[in-house]
């Protein structure tokens, strides 16, 4: 059984690129096209680099060498939730606990949100 535990915004947030790519890859999961189309505004919006052959090559992430093992757990995590009803597994928590140091970013703001909620981790 997974335990809970308590995450605040401005103590930790996933590097902002691989959360657009899971934002994509869970839009792409639930079908929503208003979500796809606004995950890809957001992208150029926010400037984000990611590089044009990963964009192409998202859906294929588990084959495409483009993707680390540390981008595939999280966009297999993305694909799971996105899905109705959600797909999430122990394993997929596992393996994102496995590699979550790999792609997140302490955040220097200070005061910068509330405590948010609980997070499986």
């Amino acid at each position: 059984m997974t335990r809970l535990k308590p995450l605040a915004i401005d103590e930790l947030t996933f590097d902002p690129e691989l959360r657009q790519m899971m934002f994509h890859i869970m839009s792409l999961a639930s079908g929503c096209r208003y979500c796809q189309a606004y995950s890809v505004t957001l992208t150029n919006r926010r400037g984000m680099n990611i590089e044009p052959a990963k964009v192409v090559a998202l859906w294929d992430y588990e084959t495409s060498p483009l993707f680390s093992d540390a981008e595939r757990a999280a966009l297999r995590f993305a694909q799971a939730a996105g899905c109705v009803p959600n797909a999430v597994t122990d394993e997929n928590y596992a393996e994102l606990r496995i590699h979550l140091p790999l792609y997140l970013k302490y955040s220097v703001q200070a005061n910068s949100l509330p405590h948010l909620g609980q997070v499986k981790l």
